[in-house]
């Protein structure tokens, strides 16, 4: 039976009675929300693009100011000229000097231990003027020569300083005793100089004193005799490595300079300037094709050999106990010589200088620059002044920290040192020659 309601509708069809209107506003809220967030992702978004856009214009400013900086710089070593003078006989012509190459060369045993050393000293200029304006020089020192206390470390011998830190704590040692550095460092095995021992054949050298040394049992007789010396290509090394008791470094290094004259003939290189160029024996090994490729970088095959100013120092009356040191007054004027153009062995150990020349007399920078070397100056810059009528020399230095530096280099020359006013400058001194300083 249906039941019927007072509008005679069945119950069953009867559709369920709705809830207010509000929760049909309630459903609407999600899309709302959803719109929002929307926006603001959007506003991220845009503010994210700006950002992005600063920071990369910040970027190519950036890029723009360091070029600007880099460019400066350039300028700075040029003498700082914005105009930059390509004409080397025109006023205010600068260059970059080129250093003089100082290779530092160290012979090992088969141990690692330094047998010997020799510095190779080459003149740049040889390489644009030709072989016979080139001067290749080869210093030959031992492994005994001491090389006095630098910062923390004590005095050693150079043999002592190479075990404890290598190639480049030597160099550096070196320098400090020396007053400037290595452009390069070699090490050589003993092995190659045995293959030019064995290349040369027996050598004979000629020594002014007999040298002593210890027997198996401690005594002290003659290793080697005074007068003629054959060495059988076995005992080169040893010799070179060889410390003879009481020996002066002098009188060792020029033993050594003897050998080293005949090893390096066996290459085509001696003191003759008929040879223009480093010989290898067909047989190299590469070992050896390598040393010849270091002696190939000299501008020539001509050489000279030379020695280190040393003294003695008495360290010990009794028992008496003499060491052999580079000589700290002797050394600033064998630089000027031998070392036209050195570097800094350490950041700050010379000052940087640029030359001008007041005068049309070219001669005057040869004259000048060993003065300045000697002063303990490197020349990093060198040209012309802005004018070529200039009477008087001046020494200028541009911060208060280069006065010291500038002094000594201006009483080399006889001037005073005054304050310059360049704010260009990116040297530590500049000297100006003028006709004061001509002979």
């Amino acid at each position: 039976m249906v039941m019927l309601n007072d509008r005679s509708t069945p119950m069953s069809t009867l559709a369920p009675e709705q809830p207010p209107s509000e929760p049909a506003a309630s459903n609407s809220q999600p899309v709302v929300r959803s719109a929002m967030r929307q926006r603001k992702a959007q506003k991220r978004r845009k503010r994210a693009t700006v950002i992005q856009g600063v920071l990369s214009a910040v970027f190519v400013l950036a890029l723009i100011l360091l070029g600007f900086i880099g460019w400066n710089s350039a300028l700075k070593i040029t003498g700082g000229r914005v105009s930059e003078v390509t004409d080397p006989a025109a006023p205010n012509f600068i260059a970059k000097v080129e250093p003089t190459n100082v290779e530092l060369v160290a012979v090992t045993a088969p141990d690692g231990s330094l047998v010997t050393m020799f510095f190779l000293l080459s003149d740049p200029a040889g390489k644009s003027k030709g072989p016979e304006a080139a001067s290749n020089t080869v210093v030959a020192m031992s492994s005994g020569l001491i090389l006095w206390e630098f910062e923390d470390a004590p005095p050693d011998s150079a043999g002592n300083i190479y075990a404890s830190g290598g190639i480049d704590a030597l160099s550096l040692r070196l320098g400090a005793d020396s007053s400037f550095g290595s452009t390069s460092t070699s090490e050589v095995p003993s092995t190659v100089i045995d293959e030019l021992a064995a290349a040369a054949g027996p050598i004979t050298l000629e020594l002014p004193d007999n040298v002593l040394g210890p027997d198996e049992t401690g005594a002290t007789v003659v290793k080697y005799p005074a007068g003629a010396l054959v060495l059988q290509p076995d005992q080169v090394t040893e010799f070179l490595g060889f410390r003879g008791t009481d020996e002066q470094e002098l009188t060792r290094s020029l033993r050594l300079e003897q050998l080293w004259t005949k090893l390096f003939a066996v290459l085509g290189a001696t003191e003759s300037p008929t040879k223009s160029s480093i010989v290898l024996p067909a047989s190299a090994s590469t070992g050896l094709k390598s040393f010849g490729d270091l002696l190939g970088q000299m501008s020539s095959a001509q050489i000279s050999f030379t020695n280190l100013p040393t003294k003695e120092v008495v360290l010990n009356t009794s028992p008496p106990v003499m060491l052999n040191q580079i000589d700290e007054l002797a050394i600033p004027g064998w630089v000027g010589e031998f070392v036209p153009f050195p570097v800094s062995a350490y950041p700050g150990q010379r000052a940087t200088v640029s030359m001008l020349n007041g005068t049309t007399d070219k001669r005057l920078s040869n004259l000048v620059a060993p003065k300045v070397v000697a002063g303990g100056g490197q020349i990093s810059l060198a040209g012309n002044a802005g004018s070529f009528d200039m009477t008087t020399s001046k020494v200028e230095y541009t911060e208060i920290g280069s006065k010291s530096a500038a002094e000594a280099i201006a009483q080399q020359l006889g001037l005073p040192a005054t304050l310059g006013a360049d704010p260009n400058s990116n040297v530590d001194v500049t000297v100006t020659m003028g006709q004061d300083l001509l002979p």
